[in-house]
């Protein structure tokens, strides 16, 4: 049997993800980390119910984090942020948030290693890390920008 005829004999069986509940992490010090996703990031503490490991629950936009005690296993610090897998966030004000960012990053004790880029409206984004190495990345909205752009270019 060929890989197209077994192919058509499987059942499709349908699975479609409606939306993300939370992203979860792995950090190395709840408290440490609790202050980055809140002074840094601006999330949100929420209640957490108790589970057997130590964690924080945070919120903002449409999202979740859950962080979780445990050994992290962050990208390499060496790595540039835009090389690693990384959670994205879009900011209504781009240049408010790369204000914010570059002041944190000179008084936040721990390094959030701030990569910024603003070349053209398409490329604006920072980058920064969490205590433990993870890569978060700051964007302005220009995503219905390119869609409005490339739909135009169907027609």
């Amino acid at each position: 049997q060929t890989s197209e005829e077994k192919k058509d004999e499987e059942e499709e069986i349908p699975f479609e993800i409606s939306a993300v509940n939370h992203i979860a992490f792995i950090v190395s010090d709840v408290g440490k980390s609790s202050s980055f996703y809140s002074d840094v990031l601006g999330l949100q503490q929420v209640k957490r119910p108790n589970f057997d490991r130590h964690g924080a629950w945070f919120t903002g936009g449409n999202v979740e984090i859950h962080l979780i005690l445990g050994n992290p296993l962050a990208p390499p610090r060496s790595t540039k942020g835009l090389e690693v897998n990384a959670t994205w966030f879009v900011v209504e004000d781009f240049d408010a948030a790369k204000t914010k960012l570059n002041k944190l990053a000179a008084d936040f004790s721990e390094d959030i290693q701030l990569e910024i880029s603003s070349d053209s409206d398409e490329k604006k984004f920072a980058t920064c890390r969490d205590v433990d190495g993870y890569v978060f990345g700051i964007c302005p909205n220009f995503r219905s920008k390119i869609f409005i752009r490339n739909f135009a270019l169907l027609e």
